[in-house]
């Protein structure tokens, strides 16, 4: 007999699965940065050259695990703020959900973006 996973454990198993392989890529790339996922929506800063990055978004957007992909935010930075992670990941908690849902629901407020930037780049300096 087995035992069927909860909504809630097969997006935790997908997370993890989709970390393990975004880890694997992003370190070949010299990509660096930080995920967040709600159970719902993930949050993603990423960092590396600006080529390198234009070609790992052009991956993500042809992945069919992605949807409703939104780019809040480019700039160009002389020093990464994650620099010791290839993919730093924080998994579901009511303070990430929290700030993710305020950024969708307000895609052009500059406060909210702000806070999550600011989330993200607070767990790449633990």
């Amino acid at each position: 007999m087995s035992k069927s996973l909860t909504p809630s454990q097969l997006a935790s198993s997908m997370a993890a699965t989709l970390v393990e392989q975004s880890c694997a890529r992003n370190k070949a790339m010299q990509i660096t940065g930080c995920l967040l996922f709600d159970g719902d929506c993930f949050a993603q800063l990423l960092e590396g050259r600006e080529n390198d990055v234009k070609l790992l978004m052009s991956s993500i957007g042809r992945d069919k695990r992605h949807t409703e992909i939104r780019v809040l935010e480019r700039r160009f930075l002389q020093t990464r703020r994650c620099a010791q992670w290839s993919l730093g990941y924080f998994g579901p908690s009511r303070l990430i959900h929290r700030v993710i849902q305020r950024t969708m629901d307000e895609p052009t407020s500059q406060v909210a973006m702000r806070d999550l930037t600011e989330l993200m780049i607070g767990f790449g300096n633990e």
